[in-house]
């Protein structure tokens, strides 16, 4: 289930990686480079919409440390992608687990209804590791359910396979999270991009998320 790309990064990839350590700068911490600027550019997106991480696991960690508490669980699938349920386990922040429909699919409704009071939900689309999928019409449809029943909560919709995906139902959340301040869509250059060692992940959300997660984030 952790899927490294067992070709790598592209010709072009490591070859910008190689002029980018030529001038000796590799001994440093490197900071962003860049990255958001391209990012920005390339998405039609905001810089303040936009944080960088060490792999998209630790931006999800983050997700799961500022918002939920021993007051407000987290929700997600079962199984899905672990990072967020392992790490509320070690905070020791209630966790609600719904198990998947008999289709193996995310059961969005069960969720929306473990969602209501929750400090955040986490959508895993497509969903390691079973590779299913939700079209965006049924994930629109569950944003706004639990958008409407509980306000307060915080959604994460992980889209780290989202490269792969050749069904035309598909389609990313990053338009409808640079509108809500309650929705955050997290993406990683370790699966498609071959990346993985390189632990580069970034999140777009409102700025409003994106200040709450950085004082942690940065602490």
């Amino acid at each position: 289930h952790n899927n490294e790309n067992p070709l790598g990064p592209g010709r072009k990839v490591l070859t910008a990686m190689d002029a980018a350590l030529s001038d000796g700068n590799g001994g440093r911490y490197p900071g962003s480079g860049g990255l958001p600027e391209a990012l920005a550019e390339a998405g039609g997106i905001p810089q303040d919409y936009l944080m960088i991480g060490n792999g998209s696991t630790q931006l999800l960690r983050t997700c799961t440390q500022v918002f939920t508490s021993p007051t407000k669980q987290l929700v997600t699938g079962a199984p899905s992608y672990e990072e967020c349920t392992q790490y509320a386990n070690n905070i020791g922040h209630p966790v609600e687990e719904v198990p998947l429909d008999d289709d193996m699919m995310l059961d969005l409704n069960a969720m929306a209804d473990a969602s209501q009071g929750a400090g955040m939900v986490f959508l895993n689309n497509p969903n390691n590791p079973t590779g299913t999928l939700w079209g965006a019409d049924a994930v629109g449809s569950f944003i706004e359910r639990v958008r409407s029943e509980s306000p307060e909560t915080m959604i994460v919709v992980d889209e780290a396979y989202h490269d792969y995906v050749t069904d035309p139902g598909h389609a990313t959340q990053i338009p409808r999270a640079l509108a809500d301040t309650h929705l955050i869509v997290a993406r990683t250059f370790s699966k498609a991009h071959g990346m993985a060692g390189l632990r580069i992940g970034w999140v777009v959300a409102h700025p409003e998320a994106i200040s709450t997660m950085r004082q942690w984030h940065m602490g």
